[in-house]
């Protein structure tokens, strides 16, 4: 069985290294971005990228060229995504509830993760290839697919919700 294309867990490591590359260049640009135009834009850019990068994980996943593809898209789209959610959610509070808006930032990001992991391996675990335990190609696919449509309903919610920059500055004012 040909499975993961056969590469060590070092290879396997490297296939992640454009996405951490990228992840690096984006949360700067997205400050730069929001700057201009709000942070909501980035937010939703960051969601977009993410779920572009989920789909063509679902879709094209037979060579590693098309992994190494999808990796600086994914990395792109989480950089804009984290680093604009900081800056929503300290424009949002005042600033002696910054601490604690932040911290509930990086929890609710953490339980995320941890749910996003279990759903992942669930559907993993019902898509094994017969006669084994290890995880048919299907089950990936479904996993990404999920991860894609949730991060295209982020951008919605992106759009949808966070507050423009129009508003920011109304807010800022009655405050003062």
């Amino acid at each position: 069985m040909n499975y993961g294309f056969g590469a060590t867990a070092t290879k396997a490591g490297l296939y992640l290294v454009p996405s951490s590359f990228a992840l690096l260049f984006a949360g700067p640009a997205a400050g730069l971005i929001g700057r201009r135009t709000g942070s909501k834009w980035p937010l939703a850019a960051g969601m977009l990228l993410s779920g572009i990068s989920a789909v063509m994980l679902a879709l094209w996943h037979d060579e590693p060229w098309q992994v190494l593809f999808a990796m600086p898209v994914l990395g792109t789209g989480v950089g804009f995504a984290f680093a604009a959610m900081a800056t929503l959610i300290t424009e949002a509070v005042s600033p002696s509830e910054t601490g604690i808006a932040t911290g509930m930032n990086t929890v609710m990001r953490t339980v995320g993760g941890v749910i996003g992991g279990e759903v992942g391996a669930a559907i993993l675990t019902a898509h094994l290839i017969p006669g084994t335990n290890v995880p048919g190609v299907r089950g990936y696919q479904v996993a990404f697919a999920i991860a894609g449509a949730a991060a295209l309903i982020g951008v919605v919610v992106a759009v949808l919700v966070t507050p423009t920059r129009e508003r920011l500055v109304v807010a800022a004012e009655a405050s003062d």
